[in-house]
């Protein structure tokens, strides 16, 4: 009896391949976000939640956002090519230069912005990539620190882990995880409309949009409209 196995069989124990999105698909993805995130600001900050489904839309914007980057250090050479210290440091300029205005318009300093938040699931999936001791202590403590401070707290972090951990071996519980984590952000907002991110997200996978990639404007965005923002609402304020 033959019981060799042909090198094109595949075991039936071997791991579900990575998710797939075409780079242009998730640019796309990300300028719809960057889009709606700008309905949402304007809409909170400047008419008080009054526009007609602009709250609503906006709540599709943080998970889109975690998938983009979580698909992004998903990649196989991601940490070869020192993409999460990379992004950390960017993340933590960014979201530093952002802090004045979003803490001015907001009327306190915490939460922190989101791009903190999207500074602590880096640094969490950095830590459980690298493995060992140190990894792993870093990873919790980014978790504790992002749980604490950063706008969307632990529910934030944890559907940004799920959603890592799901592009990296797509498996019905891992699915099951970033859906139910992303559904927790109803603790933050009210509401379970971020759930709307999910299926947008799984078609994206069937999709290769050609959009090509403008590496810093969504870095330099952030800061830039908050700072519009609060002045067009509050620089009457400190006109002579």
């Amino acid at each position: 009896m033959d019981s060799a196995i042909s090198r094109d069989d595949k075991p039936a124990s071997a791991s579900p391949a990575p998710l797939h999105v075409a780079d242009g698909t998730l640019e796309a993805l990300k300028w719809a976000a960057l889009a709606l995130m700008l309905l949402d600001h304007v809409n909170t900050f400047l008419f008080n939640r009054t526009l007609p489904g602009a709250y609503e839309a906006g709540r599709w914007v943080a998970p889109v956002f975690a998938f983009v980057l979580a698909y992004n250090l998903a990649r196989p050479d991601a940490m070869a090519r020192g993409t999460h210290l990379r992004v950390m440091r960017r993340l933590a300029l960014f979201g530093a230069l952002a802090s004045p205005p979003f803490m001015a318009l907001i009327g306190h300093w915490w939460p922190l912005n989101i791009l903190f938040l999207l500074l602590s699931g880096t640094a969490v999936v950095y830590g459980l990539q690298r493995g060992d001791a140190a990894g792993i202590a870093i990873a919790a403590l980014a978790f504790a620190a992002g749980s604490a401070l950063a706008e969307y707290h632990f529910a934030g972090i944890a559907m940004f882990v799920a959603a890592w951990a799901y592009i990296r071996r797509p498996h019905a519980l891992r699915l099951v995880a970033w859906v139910g984590f992303t559904a927790s952000l109803v603790l933050m907002n009210g509401n379970h409309w971020a759930l709307t991110a999910i299926p947008t997200l799984l078609l994206a996978t069937r999709a290769d949009l050609r959009v090509p990639r403008l590496r810093w404007v969504f870095y330099a965005f952030y800061p830039l409209h908050l700072a519009l923002l609060w002045w067009l609402r509050d620089g009457h304020r400190y006109t002579w």
